[in-house]
């Protein structure tokens, strides 16, 4: 299934504030450039610093959700297409939640109700939503898998899930035990064996075991 299938993870928040702002700079783009909604008759003597107030929660929204991406990645160990769209659809309500208070209490100096919201969420945001998710989407598949990321299958780096299989020397005194997808290489040498395998914290170890004399 599509949504299963693994989508580049970095933790690095450097390549992040890079995606982060430029997802704002894009809407900042649309809104001050492009001029939509009939903002070109909002007269204002600060009308652009104002309009770009709403790209700022672009930036926080990305950047909250990408701790909360972090978090999910260190329990699951996994991330996947599913998990990308589901964290956007997130990111992107969150602006458009903040984006709503913003804009009636700046633009329309109106009080808040669910109505309002709804009129804001489709006459406003969904239009634009795509607009901006789009590329924030494409840049994160992307910069993170050129600039340091990597694609992780879910599971498959979780050892305490896999099978263990056992080493025993020739004398029955020393014995490897690690889980098997653990297991980096294996080489015999003479009469020795050495495996090179990862323990719980993901380093790589050496051991030597004489299978016969």
């Amino acid at each position: 299934m599509f949504l299963n299938k693994p989508f580049p993870f970095t933790k690095l928040y450097k390549i992040h504030l890079i995606i982060a702002g430029i997802g704002g700079c894009i809407l900042a783009f649309i809104l001050i450039f492009l001029q939509p909604f009939e903002t070109v008759y909002f007269q204002h003597q600060f009308k652009n610093l104002l309009l770009f107030g709403y790209s700022i929660f672009v930036f926080i929204g990305y950047l909250i959700f990408h701790f909360l991406e972090n978090l999910y990645f260190k329990k699951y160990n996994s991330w996947n297409w599913g998990n990308e769209i589901a964290f956007r659809l997130g990111s992107g309500f969150f602006g458009i939640l903040m984006g709503y208070f913003y804009h009636t209490h700046v633009f329309s100096s109106g009080s808040y109700s669910i109505y309002t919201l709804l009129l804001f969420i489709f006459y406003i945001c969904l239009p634009i939503l795509p607009l901006v998710e789009a590329p924030i989407l494409l840049l994160r598949y992307i910069m993170i898998k050129e600039l340091g990321g990597k694609e992780v299958v879910p599971n498959s780096n979780i050892l305490e899930e896999k099978t263990l299989v056992s080493f025993t020397d020739y004398s029955g005194k020393e014995e490897l035990v690690v889980p098997q997808n653990a297991l980096i290489y294996v080489s015999s040498l003479d009469n020795y064996v050495q495996f090179y395998y990862l323990d719980d914290d993901k380093k790589t170890h050496k051991k030597i075991i004489e299978l016969y004399t």
